[in-house]
């Protein structure tokens, strides 16, 4: 068997980015996020901007 979630279905990134917009969206009259992401890739010690 593979991995949970494969290509054909939506990735951890996803689901968690889609997670935050909706907890902001739901709180808007509450409270004022600023939102902000960073993806790297570390390989051999070495840190890659990946956006």
């Amino acid at each position: 068997s593979g991995p949970e979630f494969t290509a054909e279905k939506m990735g951890l990134n996803y689901r968690a980015l889609s997670d935050l917009f909706h907890l902001s969206k739901s709180r808007e009259n509450l409270v004022s996020y600023t939102i902000g992401i960073q993806m790297v890739e570390i390989y051999n010690e070495k840190a890659r901007d990946l956006l």
